[in-house]
């Protein structure tokens, strides 16, 4: 039986552990070390409105983007979102000899979240509407004569006013501090608030809604001055 050189034993131990260190170092390379990172959607529309028997409601989003960034040492993060916000908001009023009123509320609030853990400054409105219609719609009133003309034509005067109050930043740069190095999932949400007020049945209650379009997330690693004031 030939007995193996000991220069080829080692030569396939060193081929060996060569493998092994190449079969690891590619395992980890699905999530490099990088200094930015980035995820965008452009056609999914997010989108909730009222039903008829609703006068309010609060909704959460699933998560609006995701992003992945493995830092090597102790960082700070900072999170640019952007995206298009959808308000739609439908007040009236009807005519009845009174004042008559109605109201309408939307809103859109985002906050990031970094490993689970909210990041500076929490939750942002990136979009809000309140619209107030209010009108004094009254009555005319006449009479009719034996030859069926109309006399004696009277009314009261017509009041609308109609009030609108939007706030929007579509985009907003969140910051998360002295994050430890390693792996760490971005994941951005949102909030949408909706209400309505008129005195109206199921079938006649004006819609509301209010969804999320296009977006992007844009992930920046970096050492920040902190507590720095102009």
């Amino acid at each position: 039986m030939k007995t193996l050189d000991k220069r080829a034993i080692l030569a396939a131990a060193l081929v060996a552990i060569a493998a092994t260190a190449i079969f690891a170092m590619q395992a980890s390379a699905g999530t490099p070390a990088s200094k930015s990172a980035m995820a965008g959607r452009g056609t999914k529309i997010i989108k909730y409105s009222l039903e008829p028997a609703e006068e309010s409601g609060s909704y959460t989003t699933p998560a609006l983007l995701t992003a992945v960034i493995k830092t090597a040492e102790k960082k700070d993060l900072v999170i640019s979102f952007t995206t298009e916000c959808v308000l739609v908001t439908d007040t009236k009023i009807k005519g009845g000899g009174g004042v008559d009123q109605s109201m309408d509320h939307a809103s859109i609030q985002v906050w990031v979240e970094v490993d689970g853990v909210e990041a500076f400054p929490g939750k942002v409105t990136f979009a809000e509407r309140i619209q107030t219609l209010k009108g004094k719609l009254g009555w005319v009133y006449y009479d009719v004569d034996e030859a069926g003309n109309i006399v004696g034509v009277d009314g009261e005067e017509e009041e609308i006013e109609l009030l609108l109050e939007t706030t929007s930043a579509n985009g907003f740069n969140f910051l998360m501090l002295d994050i430890e190095s390693g792996v760490h999932e971005i994941a951005v949400y949102a909030t949408i608030e909706l209400e309505e007020e008129g005195q109206w049945t199921e079938s006649e209650m004006e819609r509301v809604a209010a969804g999320i379009g296009k977006r992007t997330l844009v992930i920046h690693e970096m050492r920040l001055v902190q507590d720095a004031s102009p």
